[in-house]
């Protein structure tokens, strides 16, 4: 492929050709170019085509009552509707941008939480939808987008059933929607309006799919520019909505015009480009490069900061630690800094305000896959080693951080056979308590690259508050747990196997996982939470032996699971003491 790029006739001058920039290389790059312009072109005309369809839809469902009566009472204007149905189109657009670049389930869920998005819930699964059916009256699949995708967004922890974030945007608030909330919408209006968005036909007459994984940030710009000459009407009458096309009237009023992308990179060769010269002489260009300050005072959709900020990291990278294997994701790093620190933006247009918003998050967005070891909810279970590396390697290669969640670490080592330090290496950062296992008062410690862990202390001062010399207790307990109690991890793995061996087909007891992975374990005791409860309690107050505090429920009715983690005080039962005691929480 290189040799076929760079071959010498790929720079020789076609036949007439007027200089140099008429080569073959040159042509195919404007080729290419203007197919690109056309393929946007196509997309503002689907983002129309959608916005029609789905103000008609919303209007005509016999459950869309109350929005009826606003627009013929005037309490709704026809203006209002269309920008609420802006606001739903580029909800859409966004939720297919971010699907597509596998931001959406987030990439550290479940895989069985994953198939249950992408089989129910997703745009894929519209999309597809769309394509093989034009759709019924009804309007669940509406519901099920409004309620449950589009709900998920706007609470705090988000979903966690469907690996759907919170989204802290005013375009995913609730109440965002305004009288589309309560109105309703049948499955054919939905996936027509899907169909506009993701499908179009080329020059040739062949119907092909958008590609939005590819979608830039600014291009979500472009879209919401261009609609900025549409006029919403309503006929009371005949109880229809319809759009048309103003031209420049909307844009003259409220002086917002488009700006091309060659006119945005002269501006910013012009002025940006010298003081970012300037900041790389500096003798900490780094310092420097994130000093910088860049403000558009009537940003609109975001087109100019994009293309600022992304130039600043661009610039940044270079200067940065060079261990980041993914030259996309170094950017995109640098990106989030960027903007955090860098570009502002102000406009009177709060929907152009949330486009630019959107365009810079979808910029910056950064991968985290979260892997927790060992694995509390299923027993302390550990992957393989082959397996871990493989799941890491997976994340890299997307261009996204790995995360350790390893509250329990310290019980890792012996499943492994290797160092707490050859365990860890492969994340790019790890969180582990000082109070479990290592029996401390409180804490905990996060390691990774210096530029994250100096934004994580401006989080631990916002959030969990409290500085080391303020709470010197809780570190000195750690430090004791790491003096006393890591050097006995191995002898608390051995005694958990040695437990587990004990309660080995013992009739109402399960060891979870058999033999156990590290010191601590899950037991599934086939007797009512409320019953194994009160045996504990008994056994408490007449041997004074404390057993489990806890008790969950499971799937499985009249089974119940409590937690074992071995520490100092198990290291004195022997086997035959431990297989009597469970016995009596199952009969007592």
């Amino acid at each position: 492929m290189l040799y076929l790029l760079c071959h010498h006739s790929r720079v020789e001058l076609a036949i007439g050709a007027a200089g140099p920039a008429d080569c073959w290389l040159e042509r195919w790059y404007q080729q290419e170019a203007e197919r690109a312009v056309r393929a946007l072109d196509r997309l503002h005309k689907g983002v129309i085509d959608a916005l029609r369809i789905l103000g008609e839809g919303f209007v005509a469902h016999k459950g869309s009552d109350k929005l009826r009566s606003e627009l013929n009472d005037g309490g709704l204007k026809p203006e209002e509707y269309l920008r609420l149905l802006m606001r739903l189109v580029f909800r859409l657009l966004f939720c297919l941008v971010a699907e597509e670049r596998g931001l959406l389930p987030t990439p550290d869920a479940d895989p069985r939480v994953k198939e249950r998005y992408e089989r129910y819930f997703s745009m894929r699964h519209l999309r597809a939808l769309a394509r093989r059916r034009p759709g019924t009256s009804h309007a669940d699949r509406w519901d099920a987008l409004q309620r449950i995708v589009f709900g998920a967004f706007t609470e705090d922890a988000g979903c966690s059933s469907l690996g759907l974030p919170a989204l802290d945007t005013e375009l995913f608030d609730a109440g965002a929607l305004g009288i589309l909330e309560d109105s309703k919408l049948s499955n054919r209006s939905l996936l027509a309006a899907m169909r506009a968005l993701d499908q179009f036909t080329d020059q040739s007459g062949v119907l092909r799919t958008v590609d939005f994984r590819d979608l830039a940030g600014e291009e979500l710009g472009n879209i919401y520019e261009s609609l900025l000459s549409l006029e919403a009407c309503y006929d009371r009458s005949e109880r229809k909505f319809s759009l048309t096309d103003r031209g420049n009237a909307e844009r003259k009023a409220t002086g917002t015009y488009y700006t091309p992308k060659p006119l945005i990179d002269s501006v910013l060769d012009a002025t940006l480009d010298p003081l970012l010269d300037e900041a790389e002489r500096a003798p900490d260009p780094e310092v420097a490069l994130l000093g910088l300050t860049v403000c558009d005072p009537a940003c609109g959709s975001g087109q100019f900061l994009v293309a600022a900020a992304r130039r600043i990291a661009q610039r940044l990278v270079p200067w940065r630690d060079r261990s980041i294997e993914s030259p996309d994701r170094a950017v995109r790093i640098a990106m989030r800094d960027v903007i955090a620190r860098c570009v502002y933006g102000v406009d009177v247009n709060g929907l152009a305000l949330e486009v630019a918003k959107l365009s810079l998050w979808l910029e910056a967005f950064d991968a985290v896959l979260l892997l927790e070891l060992p694995q509390r909810d299923i027993g302390g279970q550990l992957p393989a080693w082959e397996e871990l590396v493989a799941q890491v390697e997976w994340a890299r290669e997307r261009g996204a951080a790995v995360h350790l969640d390893g509250a329990r670490l310290w019980g890792c080592e012996s499943f492994y056979g290797r160092s707490l330090a050859e365990i860890s290496e492969p994340f790019d950062t790890v969180y582990t308590s000082f109070y479990k296992q290592l029996g401390g008062l409180a804490g905990a410690v996060l390691a990774g690259s210096e530029d994250v862990i100096a934004e994580s202390k401006e989080w631990r001062r916002r959030r969990h508050g409290g500085m080391l010399y303020g709470l010197w207790p809780n570190a000195a307990s750690g430090l004791v747990g790491l003096r006393t109690r890591l050097p006995r991890m191995a002898a608390y793995q051995e005694q958990a196997a040695t437990l587990a061996d004990a309660v080995r087909g013992l009739a109402g007891v399960e060891v979870i996982p058999d033999p156990p992975h590290t010191p601590m374990m899950h037991l599934l005791f086939h007797r009512e939470a409320g019953a194994v409860r009160a045996a504990a309690l008994r056994i408490a107050g007449e041997d004074r032996v404390w057993t489990f505090a806890q008790l969950a429920g499971t799937d499985v009715p009249g089974v119940c699971r409590a937690e074992l983690e071995v520490g100092d005080a198990t290291l004195g039962w022997t086997p035959a003491a431990f297989r009597d005691l469970m016995q009596r929480l199952l009969t007592d």
